[in-house]
């Protein structure tokens, strides 16, 4: 997956959140919200990736740790609400949904700050 914070001019820091690695850029699949972010309105941000189905398991693979990367979700749009001013951008690819119950890992990790704010 891939979660991340973008600044836009007219509404400050939004979360993005997608299927990541080549297919956000590939496919486009990803959901934008503005900050601040509650659990039920990010369970709604990943249920709307047409990606989402591949986390709920599918060929048989396991249930991926939905509950956590929603977690995740709300506690990057607490930073962005909280820094605001500072932060520019926060690119978290791959974040790395392990199977139901055991977390997420993030694997690689970006963040640009205001060096004037």
């Amino acid at each position: 997956m891939i979660v991340g914070i973008t600044r836009d001019p007219l509404f400050g820091p939004a979360v993005v959140c997608g299927i990541g690695g080549v297919f956000v850029e590939v496919l486009r699949d990803v959901a934008l919200r503005v900050p601040p972010l509650d659990r039920t309105e990010a369970l709604a941000m990943i249920a709307e990736l047409r990606g989402s189905a591949l986390l709920r398991g599918a060929r048989g693979r396991p249930a991926a740790d939905v509950g956590a990367l929603a977690d995740t979700l709300v506690r990057v749009a607490a930073l962005a609400d909280a820094q605001r001013e500072r932060l520019l951008a926060l690119d978290i690819n791959p974040l790395v949904v392990l199977e139901e119950g055991r977390g997420v890992v993030a694997v690689d990790w970006l963040i640009e700050l205001d060096p004037e704010a």
